[in-house]
């Protein structure tokens, strides 16, 4: 059955309507989590055998990292009066790891939690991703039976960043240099994602040149009368569109998905309308005749061609974008329509006056349906490598740990937009303006919460009406302070920094200390100034403040 909204299957899930985050979570990996289980037990031979639970509190510990001023695993855990002043003296204090779970266990589980089902050696000689694979096809098989996709679908790429130190991919067989990405050095990961929520339907490892012309659709042939093979390009594009979309599916892919066999084959072989944005990979496709014919024409002009290849005939679409800037489309006819849609703003200088001005420049409705649909595994990414971050706050030169990383933060980021999107939960209205650290500050709470399968955040107030020094990262949030009227950000001063060291607003004050800091930050709970740059203002904050002083 196709479903034309997008949603999380909750009844296959066994949740019920009022989930938690923690419950969403532990569905979209929950045979992730045991075979997890299974592998630290059989590699790194426990005393005592590690459980689910345990694994949970680890990714809760791990999130909790994440949105921390300091990171590192030495600055959670103290083990000696001594390390426990130094870490005082750094103002490194408020949520003890130790607590939780020791710091012997977290390493034992996180040298081995990534190699789940690593195979015999005789399988880890045959295949070298064998350490990893089988957690990739976990992630994909849960979320192909979990989430019901919309009839759009976008097809992207994400750089799970790793830098070894020692050789030139470190412990992985292959690594992937991508100059334009923010990270360049990584393992590249192929990716499909619902347009809908968002959220993350399957990808796939780029594993080296050689490794990915062996992998199925490879053996599929294009054109007549001379038979040529796809090209492990154009073959994962198919196995992307194949494994995530419907009969009739609308998909939008960026240049390195776009070429003349992939279109054909995935119309064709697939049945999906499959439209590309053409730039190095052009064989087959007349860019140069249309960079020739549309050199003197003004922004919003269109050209389209049409030729049948294979029994698909196909429409490449060549599109003014601006007075210097020509882009070519590809698709099979029937995907949209090449009359106006929604146009789009062109901002540009004045030539006199130099003042910013824009215009309102046509497009067609099938370019308008392109460019909504591609930014979302972008954002996607965004929202998973910047602003979660748990690549970044745990540093490991391990290159499986860091695969395993990535993935977790495509799991949580997809409980993020999963729960921002359900419309049917007793607590939307306020989960879906949850930004997503606030998100992962619930969500691991609630991982190293109770010992049970509805595991639950700790009580956010002490005795007193003031905050517990364990729940500051879910009580106080830095963020900028909104503009002015006038469009300028605000400056105030610092108020940890008044009361710590009893300054006025730059004076000294009365206590004689050193003059308060001005800050462009507040916390988002307490709309106090708060300094961004210095963690002692920022945890003083946290531990006096009365919750919505």
């Amino acid at each position: 059955m196709h479903h034309p909204g997008a949603a999380f299957n909750k009844e296959a899930a066994g949740l019920p309507d009022d989930y938690t985050f923690s419950q969403v979570w532990a569905a979209l990996q929950h045979n992730r989590l045991v075979d997890s289980v299974a592998s630290i037990n059989a590699h790194g031979n426990p005393r005592t055998p590690v459980t689910v639970t345990e694994v949970r509190r680890f990714w809760g510990l791990v999130h909790c990292g994440a949105l921390s001023p300091n990171v590192g695993e030495k600055n959670w855990w103290s083990t000696s009066g001594a390390s426990r002043r130094a870490m005082k003296r750094r103002a490194i204090r408020g949520f003890d790891f130790h607590k939780y779970m020791p710091l012997s266990r977290f390493k034992l589980i996180k040298r081995w939690v990534a190699m789940a089902n690593s195979g015999t050696e005789a399988e880890v000689a045959a295949d070298a991703w064998m350490r990893c694979r089988p957690g990739v096809e976990r992630l994909n098989e849960l979320r192909r039976a979990l989430i019901r996709c919309s009839s759009t679908i976008c097809l992207d790429e994400l750089m799970s960043a790793f830098a070894p130190q020692s050789t030139a991919t470190g412990n992985l067989p292959h690594l992937t240099y991508e100059p334009a990405k923010p990270d360049p050095l990584g393992t590249m990961l192929k990716c499909s994602a619902d347009s809908s929520t968002r959220t993350m339907a399957r990808v796939e490892i780029m594993e080296g040149a050689e490794a990915m012309q062996a992998k199925e659709y490879q053996d599929l042939t294009f054109g007549e009368p001379q038979l040529l093979k796809l090209g492990s390009q154009a073959a994962c594009t198919v196995r992307l569109v194949q494994q995530t979309c419907q009969r009739g599916d609308f998909a939008v892919a960026d240049s390195w998905f776009g070429s003349v066999p992939a279109v054909v084959r995935a119309k064709d072989h697939v049945g999906v309308y499959l439209v590309v944005l053409v730039k190095k990979s052009s064989k087959f496709y007349p860019k140069q005749f249309l960079a020739d014919n549309m050199a003197l024409s003004s922004s919003g002009a269109r050209v389209a061609l049409t030729a049948t290849i294979n029994g698909t005939e196909l429409v490449a679409l060549g599109y003014k974008y601006n007075k210097k800037t020509i882009l070519f489309f590809l698709f099979a006819r029937g995907a949209g329509s090449c009359r106006n849609g929604e146009p789009y703003e062109a901002r540009f200088a004045d030539k006199k006056t130099g003042q910013s001005r824009s215009r309102m420049v046509p497009r067609p409705t099938i370019i308008s349906r392109y460019f909504n649909n591609t930014p979302v595994v972008d954002n996607h990414n965004q929202a998973r490598s910047s602003l979660l971050g748990l690549e970044k706050a745990w540093v490991t030169q391990n290159g499986w740990f860091r695969i395993e990383t990535t993935l977790q933060g495509i799991n949580s980021t997809d409980v993020w937009n999963i729960c921002k999107f359900d419309t049917e939960h007793p607590d939307y209205d306020r989960r879906r303006r949850l930004t997503i650290q606030q998100f992962a500050n619930e969500l691991g709470a609630e991982l190293i919460g109770r010992d049970n399968d509805q595991l639950a955040a700790p009580g956010p107030v002490a005795a007193g009406g003031r905050v517990r020094a364990q729940d500051w990262m879910a009580l106080h949030t830095l963020e900028r302070m909104p503009v002015t009227d006038q469009g300028r950000r605000r400056l105030k001063y610092c108020d940890s920094c008044k009361r710590r060291h009893g300054g006025g607003d730059g004076g000294g004050g009365d206590g004689g200390g050193t003059a308060p800091q001005r800050t462009g930050f507040w916390c988002q709970q307490c709309h106090v100034a708060v300094c961004n740059t210095n963690v002692a203002c920022y945890l003083y904050h946290c531990d006096n403040a009365p919750i919505g002083e």
